[in-house]
């Protein structure tokens, strides 16, 4: 072995072009592997930061019949299966209207944010909590006549924007210029969902229902009962859509539920919101600012 390491140094040596190809080739080629497995350990290997994470799974509505395989949800179906089934410990929607730059005003700070609107048992489905502050008031109990809406915050965002100030809970910032809202805690370090976000609004889905029974633009995650398995969730769902199917078929003639686990959710929805934002941003350029569906104000 060690003459065919001579050998071979010899020869590197007589063809100096044809090292440095060589040297290139092999770097090229470790460099394009190493970014292929950095983005595959990224999107399917790396384990979400989030406890039992393997019990958190994607809901979606799909349609055979119009060939839809995976859609958003409506409001009234995600009501009617965080009242219905029995195989989920929580549901919590979210949503990202316009790729979720909001506009703040702290004092005389102005800073575009990356927030969305999520219902408040997202972050007990996903089982984080915040270091600071707490979450969000949960859906239907009733809030002070005079309470502002709520926010929750990223620690990046607390860091970048508010210098870690230990008296940011209870500061009340300028959303769009014209809301007022109440920082009521701050999220750990790393915590971004969904899709790097670094501010979260209150959502409450019950206001939707019925205006929005047959508009489906919710993302749904859930957290599987014990003692459970995703195949008890699809058989339960499965039942309750075809219920939906029989009482509401205006909206729900034909559409079932599809159940997917968090992780292996993650390209194909991926793909489905980057269509949206390129649509919402198409739709942004030509109408006046929103916030998202009615109520769903992200901040």
């Amino acid at each position: 072995m060690l003459h065919d390491l001579r050998y071979a140094s010899r020869t590197l040596r007589r063809s100096p072009g044809f090292t440095v190809s060589a040297i290139l080739a092999l770097a090229l080629g470790i460099g394009a592997n190493t970014a292929v497995f950095s983005v595959v350990y990224a999107v399917l290997l790396k384990p979400l930061p989030y406890a039992e994470a393997d019990r958190v799974v994607r809901l979606y509505e799909i349609n055979q019949r119009e060939g839809i395989d995976r859609e958003s949800v409506s409001a009234g179906t995600f009501v009617e299966w965080r009242e219905r089934a029995r195989t989920l410990e929580g549901v919590a929607a979210f949503t990202i209207p316009f790729g979720g730059e909001t506009i703040w005003t702290a004092g005389d700070q102005v800073m575009v944010v990356k927030s969305s609107a999520v219902s408040p048992s997202l972050f007990s489905v996903l089982r984080v909590q915040p270091i600071l502050g707490r979450t969000f008031t949960p859906e239907g109990q009733p809030a002070a006549p005079d309470a502002l809406a709520e926010l929750v915050i990223s620690y990046g965002l607390w860091q970048r924007a508010f210098g870690g100030a230990a008296d940011v809970v209870g500061r009340t910032v300028m959303v769009e210029g014209h809301l007022p809202r109440e920082i009521v805690g701050v999220m750990p370090r790393g915590f971004a969902f969904p899709d790097e976000s670094e501010a979260w609004s209150s959502m409450t889905m019950d206001r939707f229902v019925p205006a929005q029974r047959w508009v489906r633009t919710f993302e749904v995650v859930a957290r599987l009962a014990r003692p459970a398995t995703i195949d008890d969730v699809r058989r339960e769902l499965a039942g309750i859509c075809a219920q939906l199917a029989s009482e509401q078929r205006a909206s729900n003639a034909g559409w079932t539920a599809r159940v997917e686990p968090l992780a292996g959710s993650d390209t194909g929805a991926a793909r489905l919101h980057q269509r949206r934002q390129s649509a919402a941003r198409t739709r942004h350029r030509a109408a006046p600012r929103d916030l998202g569906p009615p109520g769903a104000r992200c901040g």
